[in-house]
């Protein structure tokens, strides 16, 4: 896993075709993100999580298949 400390400007590039852009904080503890990435290129956000859950992170491939994964509480 990467862990980084980011700053308002900053982008980070995934692969060849998708860039996350980190636009600044409106609130502590919070960071908006931009994400440029290909009209192909499903993106999702999990916003609706039971208050006792770990947080959850859906993943999906090109062939619309799901793949949730929880990561651990300690690298979050």
């Amino acid at each position: 896993m990467l862990e980084l400390t980011v700053t308002t400007g900053m982008e980070l590039q995934i692969g060849d075709d998708v860039k996350i852009i980190f636009k600044g904080s409106n609130a502590p503890g919070r960071m908006r993100i931009g994400v440029d990435a290909p009209k192909d290129k499903r993106i999702e956000r999990v916003a609706a999580l039971p208050k006792q859950t770990e947080p959850k992170i859906v993943i999906v491939n090109q062939n619309g298949q799901r793949k949730q994964h929880t990561p651990e509480m300690s690298s979050l």
